[in-house]
């Protein structure tokens, strides 16, 4: 019971995460998850526990990421930036913006986490600096800004139906590896690295598929 609670908590964060939720009822929502009205009141009393579950999911994510260990490799600043794009494409702005205006506990304590993460995520950018993983003229905080803007503009595109899957992954690979190049010191480990990091890559296509892409077309 426990798993199929999380299964349906996974498919209820994509919905939310491509569409916000202050107009979907407790009916849009089972029928966008593919359950019926019924089941979903069995795990879930009202529209307030789902979005609280979801949060939750974000903040354990987050939890992860801040205890993850890592070497000062460029296939772990690859692993570490792969995983700074999936949780920026989890972050979207209509979550977040019907968040803080419904729900502005859970909205402080998403944001809190967010913060903490980019805080940690520049720590360890400014320790593969130091350790010439990458180079030292890169200000990454404000590369993490631009990152937030350029991965918020392509899944925005997609929620309108500009993009497809392909052309989404295209350009979001693409970006990022060019990203990469242009900030380590040895361009000549970068496709291993990529190569090392597949598995993760695929999680990330599929986590793109499936919020932006499998339900975004109600």
């Amino acid at each position: 019971m426990v798993d199929r609670k999380i299964e349906l908590v996974d498919k209820l964060n994509h919905i939310m995460t491509a569409n916000g939720f202050n107009t979907l009822s407790m009916n849009e929502l089972a029928k966008r998850a593919n359950v019926s009205r019924a089941k979903l009141y069995i795990y879930f009393k009202n529209k307030q526990e789902i979005v609280t579950a979801v949060v939750d999911r974000h903040l354990k994510f987050i939890n992860q990421q801040l205890h993850e260990d890592f070497k000062s490799t460029v296939t772990d600043y690859v692993r570490i930036k792969l995983n700074q794009l999936l949780l920026i494409g989890a972050q979207s702005p209509i979550f977040r913006t019907e968040l803080k205006q419904y729900f502005p506990e859970l909205s402080i304590r998403l944001e809190q986490a967010y913060h903490t993460f980019k805080s940690s995520f520049l720590s360890v950018m400014v320790k593969l600096q130091n350790e010439n993983v990458i180079i030292q003229q890169i200000d990454f905080e404000n590369l993490f800004i631009q990152d937030e803007l350029m991965i918020h503009a392509a899944l925005s595109h997609a929620i309108d139906n500009k993009f497809n899957l392909e052309k989404a992954q295209k350009l979001l690979g693409n970006y990022l590896e060019i990203e990469i190049r242009g900030t380590v010191n040895d361009q000549s480990l970068v496709a291993n690295a990529f190569l090392s990091n597949q598995e993760l890559l695929k999680i990330i296509w599929q986590e793109l598929n499936d919020t932006y892409f499998s339900v975004i077309s109600y």
